[in-house]
């Protein structure tokens, strides 16, 4: 992928269950890890609000 048109949407699997004692930032970075994928300067991470509201209480 090399133009600015290219858009590519990848599910991360390997997120557990989240409640108020996790810290999203680390379930995200491990799961990507464990896929072999990393972030880049110019990429777009979407989280659920359902994950967002479990882990804030």
């Amino acid at each position: 992928m090399n133009g600015s048109n290219d858009l590519l949407l990848t599910a991360v699997p390997g997120i557990p269950l989240v409640d108020s004692e996790c810290d999203i930032v680390d379930l995200v970075l491990a799961a990507l890890s464990a896929q072999n994928l990393t972030l880049k300067t110019g990429d777009i991470l979407v989280i659920a609000q359902k994950i967002v509201s479990k882990a804030e209480g």
